[in-house]
């Protein structure tokens, strides 16, 4: 009888264990790639701007590369959004969900193709 019972609860946390991993990866797995994803979690945290989409979206995949000021706060795996009419930039933390730095942007600086 007691076997019994140990088969239950074994198969109970089993099912348990099993519904719980379903669940991450069926409700939590956003693709931080796609920008409506990224400026959907950005905007629970400050007001977008609605007059235009993003003009770019970055991910930082190697922070010995940035040689900016602006962007020394960024690690691996921050998200850089531009609104070039806006002139903003925004650096955005996914993995803690958290905007990192706010700024200008300043087009007159950037080569044009």
């Amino acid at each position: 009888m007691k076997r019994r019972y140990i088969f239950i609860l074994i198969g109970f946390c089993l099912a348990l264990i099993l519904g719980f991993a379903v669940w991450r990866l069926v409700f939590k797995s956003e693709d931080l790639n796609n920008i409506q994803v990224v400026t959907a979690r950005l905007s629970k945290h400050m007001q977008l701007p609605t007059s235009e989409k993003p003009s770019l979206m970055a991910t930082v995949t190697d922070t010995s590369a940035l040689k900016t000021p602006f962007l020394k706060e960024a690690k691996n795996g921050d998200k850089i959004i531009v609104y070039e009419k806006a002139r903003r930039v925004i650096i955005y933390r996914p993995s803690t969900d958290r905007i990192v730095d706010i700024g200008p942007i300043e087009l007159s600086n950037i080569p044009k193709n």
